[in-house]
C-alpha cells in the first residue's frame, strides 16, 4: 500500500483537498472567500502551528496549576498537621519556659551559695592555719601514725610466727595422731600379751600340778613312744585357750603374729601348724576367729 497522502494521490494540490474536506464537513473559513496565494496559505499554515502550539502550551499550563493545586492542598494538610501539633506543645512550651526560668533562678543561687562557700572555707583554712591547736593535733597525728605503723609492723611479724605456729602445731598434730595409733596398737598387743601371760601361766600351773601329782605316785614302767605322744597331745589339747571356738586344727601365716582357728580368715596365705610352733613364736590369738 502507498503511504503519500490523499491529496498527492488525486494528483491536485493541498489548498484544494483542504477546501473540498472542509466544505464537505460545513465549516467555514476564509480560505473559501477569496482565492489565496502561496504566501497567505503559508501564513494560515503557520498560524495553525501557532495555535496548536498555544493549545498545547495552555494544556501544560493548566497540567502545571493542577500540580501546584494538589501539592498546595498536600502543604495545606501538612500545615494543618504542624499547626495541630504546634497547638499541642505550646502547653508544653510554656511549661518549660517556666522551668527553664526557675533553672535561670537556681543557677543564679547557686553561683552565689558557690561564692559564699568559698569564702567560708578560705577563712576556716585561715583559721585552723592559724590555730596552735591545730599544730598540737597534728603533732599528735604524726606520732599516732608513727606508732600505727610500728604496730602494724609487729602484727605482719606476729601474723608470720602466727603462720609458723599453726604449721608446727599441724605438724605436731599429725605426729601426735600418729604416736595415738602407734600406742593404740602398742596397747592391743600389750592386751594380747596379757591374755598369752595368762593362758601360759594357767598352763604352768596345771603343768605344775600335773608334775606335782606325778612326783607324789609310784614310778610307773616306761611306756611307748606313741603313749607319751598322745599323752603330751592331750595334755595340749586341754589346755587349748578359747576351747569353744576351736574346730580340732590351729592356722599361722609366715609373718603374722596372731594364730587362727578358721582359714582363710583375712588377706595372706595361712598355714596348719601345731601348738608348739605357736607357743615357740609367741603368737597371740586373733581377735576374729578365736576370741569373738
Amino acid at each position: 500500500m502507498s503511504q503519500e497522502p490523499d491529496w498527492m494521490q488525486e494528483g491536485i494540490s493541498a489548498d484544494e483537498y483542504f477546501e473540498e474536506y472542509f466544505s464537505d464537513k460545513e465549516i467555514n473559513f476564509s480560505l473559501k472567500k477569496k482565492p489565496q496565494n502561496k504566501k497567505t496559505s503559508l501564513n494560515n499554515k503557520l498560524i495553525i502551528i501557532t495555535l496548536v502550539f498555544m493549545f498545547a502550551f495552555c494544556g501544560w499550563l493548566i497540567y502545571e496549576n493542577t500540580l501546584q493545586r494538589q501539592s498546595i492542598k498536600g502543604l495545606t494538610a501538612q500545615n494543618e498537621s504542624l499547626q495541630e501539633e504546634a497547638d499541642k506543645v505550646a502547653p508544653l512550651r510554656e511549661s518549660y519556659d517556666r522551668i527553664y526560668e526557675k533553672f535561670e533562678e537556681l543557677q543564679k543561687e547557686n553561683n552565689i551559695l558557690e561564692m559564699k562557700h568559698s569564702v567560708l572555707e578560705k577563712e576556716h583554712n585561715d583559721t585552723i592555719t592559724n590555730s596552735s591547736e591545730y599544730q598540737t593535733l597534728l603533732l599528735e597525728y604524726t606520732e599516732l601514725q608513727s606508732s600505727f605503723s610500728e604496730l602494724e609492723t609487729q602484727y605482719n611479724e606476729l601474723l608470720s610466727d602466727n603462720e609458723e605456729l599453726t604449721a608446727e602445731i599441724k605438724s605436731l598434730n599429725s605426729q601426735l595422731h600418729e604416736e595415738k595409733t602407734k600406742v593404740t596398737n602398742l596397747m592391743a598387743e600389750k592386751s594380747s600379751l596379757k591374755n598369752q601371760i595368762q593362758n601360759l601361766q594357767t598352763q604352768k600351773n596345771k603343768l605344775a600340778n600335773q608334775i606335782a601329782q606325778l612326783q607324789s605316785k609310784p614310778a610307773a614302767p616306761q611306756k611307748s613312744s606313741s603313749t607319751t605322744n598322745a599323752t603330751k597331745n592331750n595334755t595340749q589339747t586341754q589346755n587349748i585357750p578359747y576351747k569353744q571356738n576351736y574346730h580340732g586344727a590351729v592356722y599361722i601365716t609366715r609373718t603374722g603374729e596372731c594364730y587362727h582357728y578358721e582359714s582363710p580368715c583375712g588377706r595372706g596365705t595361712y598355714y596348719k601348724s601345731t601348738w608348739a610352733v605357736v607357743n615357740q613364736r609367741g603368737l597371740r590369738p586373733c581377735e576374729k576367729c578365736v576370741m569373738h
